[in-house]
């Protein structure tokens, strides 16, 4: 999933609406992305280390990550 935090007058980031896509380079403020990495976290999710705003649970990406056996969503092993 792809996530921001959002502030009482929307999405902003230095004054800028985000736009329709969270694929923008530019990380928003370091406490915000520090909140966003301790709750998400908190709660099982893995951040895409090259994407700040990209999260993962229960895909292939989580379970390499946090060396699952195996990702809780997609095909079954062995089942194929």
């Amino acid at each position: 999933m792809d996530l921001t935090l959002a502030g009482a007058d929307g999405p902003t980031r230095t004054g800028m609406p985000l736009p329709a896509c969270c694929a923008s380079p530019i990380p928003p403020p370091y406490e915000n992305r520090r909140l966003l990495s301790s709750a998400l976290g908190a709660v099982g999710l893995v951040n895409h280390p090259a994407r700040w705003w990209h999260w993962s649970y229960g895909d292939r990406f989580w379970a390499r990550t946090t060396q699952a056996p195996y990702a809780r969503y997609g095909p079954v092993p062995g089942q194929g």
